[in-house]
């Protein structure tokens, strides 16, 4: 009987609901990573409401902290194809190179797209590969090596990406306060207070 009370209950909160849409920043630390995917999907459980969010004119159910998680994938990829463009405008030295120059090479692409604010380091010292492919060319190469550094959280992309959530307005008014407050963490992952409003997440 609960649980039927409980879908009845969810069923005609998403009749009556009054639909928006909010703008929201991608989380500036590593995405939409297990933290602020987790809170988002708490938020829209707690009121039983349907959102959707939307990237790149696909829709994933901002309920689910894996759909979420899928939702990242893309954002890596596009995160990805933005620094292939940022590392073909820098100068790449020529010919072909050992393994310490192609180190020295990566090293300093990231310190110049750092300098420019354009990556984040969070660990030091990097830990590139003992090896480099001497197949294709230097900017592949560096590519590579750079998205590995980021798929293993050493270093991450900085863009101003957004994505948009829509439904319920009661849930997009806590879900933009969410955002207000960096989804919970600062721009190192450390964990930060959420508004008061939010105080059922720590529940």
């Amino acid at each position: 009987y609960l649980t039927y009370g409980r879908c009845f209950c969810h069923t005609m909160l998403r009749r009556y609901a009054e639909i928006g849409r909010i703008e929201a920043p991608v989380p500036s630390y590593r995405g939409f990573h297990v933290r602020p995917s987790t809170l988002i999907a708490r938020i829209v459980q707690h009121y039983g409401s349907l959102i959707i969010m939307e990237l790149d004119g696909q829709s994933y159910d901002a309920g689910s902290p894996m759909d979420i998680f899928r939702a990242n994938e893309k954002i890596n990829a596009q995160k990805r194809r933005w620094l292939v463009a940022e590392i073909g405008r820098q100068s790449l030295p020529p010919g072909e190179l050992s393994d310490a120059q192609i180190r020295a090479a990566i090293l300093d692409i990231i310190i110049k797209l750092a300098e420019q604010s354009k990556i984040v380091i969070y660990q030091q010292p990097l830990q590139l590969s003992d090896e480099f492919s001497k197949d294709g060319i230097l900017l592949e190469t560096v590519t590579k090596e750079i998205a590995k550094l980021q798929a293993t959280g050493q270093l991450d992309i900085k863009t101003e990406l957004s994505i948009a959530f829509v439904g319920d307005k009661r849930v997009l008014s806590d879900l933009a306060l969410l955002a207000e407050s960096g989804y919970g963490e600062d721009h190192f992952g450390n964990n930060i207070a959420l508004p008061k409003e939010l105080g059922y997440l720590r529940r």
